[in-house]
């Protein structure tokens, strides 16, 4: 892709056109040369920037952005990942651990009684490109985002799985039942009891 090209996909997320409007033309350049020329860090930091409304705010964000030297793929993601709510942090690694994949339908109900309020925090994550729902009402979360969420979850505790938020694979998740390391901590588990 050539830098015509990244700056109208960045542009089509961070100011819903194609090229920066007026003012912000410089500050759309530097965040590209930033960016590693990743597609993917393009529409997750268009989708990010996208939510300021004036300049002040957008240069305070950018101005963050650019503190990291060379922006890399997951530092970039999880600056988006830090700026949602906290219940929408929980539906992001929710997706990320169990359900990118699965139709939208019983997770959704799963948080609407955790109060997470899983219409708006489903329509964030798509406005700001972190997740897709497909026809079939999947929901859709690229692997690298998937990867981030599952590394914030494994960060908690990287040597006892049974004291982390969410268990994901199915023998960490038995070997902690197994073994009574399960902890109060341990939100959401996957068992593949086959």
């Amino acid at each position: 892709m050539d830098d015509y090209h990244f700056l109208k996909l960045f542009s089509e997320y961070a100011f819903m056109m194609d090229s920066p409007p007026k003012g912000y033309e410089i500050l759309a350049d530097e965040l590209l040369s930033n960016a590693g020329g990743l597609p993917l860090v393009l529409v997750t930091l268009g989708s990010l920037l996208s939510i300021e409304k004036d300049k002040g705010s957008w240069q305070e964000r950018f101005k963050k952005l650019k503190a990291i030297p060379r922006i890399e793929v997951l530092e970039c993601l999880r600056i988006s990942y830090d700026a949602f709510d906290d219940q929408q942090q929980q539906i992001v690694l929710d997706i990320a651990c169990l359900f990118a994949g699965v139709d939208k339908t019983n997770p959704c109900y799963m948080w609407d009684d955790c109060n997470f309020f899983p219409l708006e925090g489903i329509n964030a994550l798509v406005r700001r490109s972190l997740i897709t729902i497909r026809e079939d009402n999947a929901i859709r979360m690229h692997d690298q985002q998937r990867e981030l969420g599952r590394q914030i979850v494994y960060d908690e505790n990287r040597d006892e799985p049974g004291k982390r938020s969410r268990l994901w694979r199915p023998e960490e998740a038995l070997d902690a039942l197994r073994t009574h390391q399960l902890t109060r901590k341990v939100k959401v588990l996957c068992l593949d009891l086959r």
